[in-house]
């Protein structure tokens, strides 16, 4: 598998008290990757993910997170650095995880020790702050990068058709896991009428930053499209392909990851041959200001050939 260029991290451009200081600001523009897990999860956001009963949210999100916690290749093709999840599954059971698991591939000697997984834990509801600080302890012990919540209504106490339901939870734990710069991926059911939305109240749109609609495609996988996007660089809709021994998920034909994206772009304003030899290629890129590792250029010059972006 092909190794992704480190990903550098942004200075801390605010205060103590959270104000913005204007020169850490414009002096570190956009080193950090827009991204914890290209194209679905962006970095250090609030995302939802929901669906009708049945479709495949919790294997996706288990999917996900096992590989991420792993470092395995995930939709890309690439390793990754493992990532630190913390994961609260109020729907499995034992015997459910483990089975998913195996069809995974994963067994006894797989290291998931960076995969924190709480299965019905006895937490205060977090649309309490018992329960907001209590997250949050979780997730600094475990130095998390990811928590995963499936699913929002088995974690709040209050009615999940009232709006003040959603807006303590997003007071009390959302916004304190975000502010400590965690990425917060909660899954969540549909309506009875698939054209209302998540179930409930329609404040669980409020509080997040991308809402994903799970969908099944017969004989191919998933669809995911976003209907809710705070971030012009989420893309509109998601094809994964989903495969089995072992269980699988895979980009379609028709993404391009950001990286490579850039890369191309670049190429196409040096003018650089569709046919471009790697070679060929550094040196055009030296000629616009553009570093690459050896891997990503030669990525990013096959979705360049093949998908005539």
């Amino acid at each position: 598998p092909r190794k992704k260029p480190p990903v550098s991290v942004v200075a801390n451009v605010k205060n103590e008290d959270g104000c913005i200081m204007w020169k850490p600001l414009w002096d570190n523009p956009s080193v950090e990757s827009n991204w914890l897990i290209e194209p679905l999860l962006p970095r250090g956001r609030s995302i939802s993910m929901y669906c009708a009963a049945g479709v495949g949210k919790s294997e996706l999100a288990l999917f996900v997170s096992a590989r991420a916690a792993v470092g395995d290749e995930l939709f890309d093709g690439l390793e990754h650095k493992p990532l630190r999840v913390v994961y609260l599954d109020y729907e499995m059971t034992e015997s459910d995880l483990r089975e998913r698991l195996i069809l995974m591939g994963y067994g006894p000697k797989t290291d998931l020790e960076k995969l924190f997984y709480y299965l019905y834990p006895p937490f205060p509801p977090l649309d309490t702050p018992q329960g907001g600080e209590r997250i949050l302890q979780i997730a600094k012990k475990h130095k998390a990068d990811l928590v995963v919540i499936d699913t929002t209504s088995r974690v709040v106490f209050g009615e999940e058709s009232s709006a003040d339901t959603l807006r303590d939870f997003h007071q009390h734990t959302g916004i304190r896991l975000k502010e400590a710069g965690i990425t917060v991926w909660r899954l969540d059911h549909a309506g009875k009428s698939l054209a209302a939305g998540q179930r409930g109240t329609s404040a669980k749109n409020d509080d997040v930053d991308v809402i994903w609609y799970l969908q099944r495609e017969r004989g191919l996988g998933v669809h995911l499209h976003a209907e809710k996007k705070r971030q012009t660089w989420i893309p509109d809709d998601l094809n994964l392909l989903r495969s089995e021994q072992p269980l699988r998920y895979a980009f379609a034909e028709d993404y391009v990851p950001e990286d490579a994206l850039r890369i191309i772009k670049a190429l196409n304003r040096a003018k650089a041959p569709r046919d471009v030899s790697v070679r060929v290629a550094r040196e055009m890129l030296k000629s616009t200001k553009v570093t690459v590792g050896q891997e990503l250029l030669m990525q990013a010059l096959k979705y360049r050939y093949r998908k005539r972006v």
